[in-house]
């Protein structure tokens, strides 16, 4: 392993996160993020990993951290609104939800996040009108 190559310790997290080796993950993306303290894909893989292993309040901080970055990128506001939403703070899950589909208001993942949000808030009729929008898209 190379061990000053962020990308390097960047992709081996990422394999790692995706093979389920969470804490793996979590220290090779840290790893990266001590070369490069602002490495947009570190930040993210380690949220997206840190979530996946519901350390919520971390992943969270994480996904803050990349939209410091890029508050462009609707996988950002959809990652960090999805962790809202298992946090049980709906109202600001959907407000990422919406600001990730007002960057794309096709993203279907972004739609179907928002569905799901709005089902645990008891708001049905929203939820089938964003889940009809992905059945048309």
């Amino acid at each position: 392993l190379a061990p000053h190559d962020v990308d390097v310790w960047a992709g081996r997290g990422d394999a790692l996160r995706q093979a389920g080796r969470l804490g793996e993950a979590v220290t090779s993306f840290s790893r990266a993020l001590d070369l490069v303290p602002n490495h947009f894909w570190s930040l993210l893989g380690r949220g997206v990993a840190l979530r996946t292993d519901n350390d919520l309040e971390a992943a969270l901080e994480d996904f803050e951290a990349v939209l410091k970055l890029d508050d462009q990128d609707p996988w950002v506001w959809t990652h960090k609104g999805e962790t809202l939403r298992l946090l049980g703070r709906y109202d600001e899950a959907i407000a990422d939800f919406t600001k990730a589909l007002a960057l794309d208001s096709d993203f279907s993942w972004a739609l179907e996040c928002r569905s799901e949000t709005y089902r645990h808030m008891g708001r049905f009729v929203e939820a089938i009108e964003d889940l009809n929008r992905v059945k048309a898209s």
